[in-house]
């Protein structure tokens, strides 16, 4: 939970063989079955997005748009990869 204009930020730290690469990914509100890949730079709907294929993850001026929309990250360690549990953002 975060203030409107605030920043958010995600982190995951994975257990195993690295070296790790992370694939941050979002789904919408109103979505229920499709996840989207993060890329650097602004998001619909406000904030800007940085780290997205690190570890940590941060949303920048997050706007009350955002409220309900889920994050989660793909993380590929040397011999296997993961997918983190989702984490839902609320923006007041």
């Amino acid at each position: 939970t975060t203030c409107a204009g605030s920043d958010a930020t995600f982190s995951v730290m994975p257990a195993g063989s690295g070296p790790f690469t992370y694939q941050w990914q979002r789904q919408p509100a109103n979505i229920t079955t499709t996840w989207f890949t993060l890329s650097e730079g602004v998001l619909p709907g406000g904030g800007t997005f940085s780290g997205t294929t690190t570890g940590t993850m941060t949303i920048s001026g997050a706007t009350t748009a955002l409220s309900g929309t889920k994050f989660r990250a793909i993380v590929q360690g040397a011999c296997n990869g993961a997918t983190s549990d989702a984490v839902t953002i609320t923006v007041n």
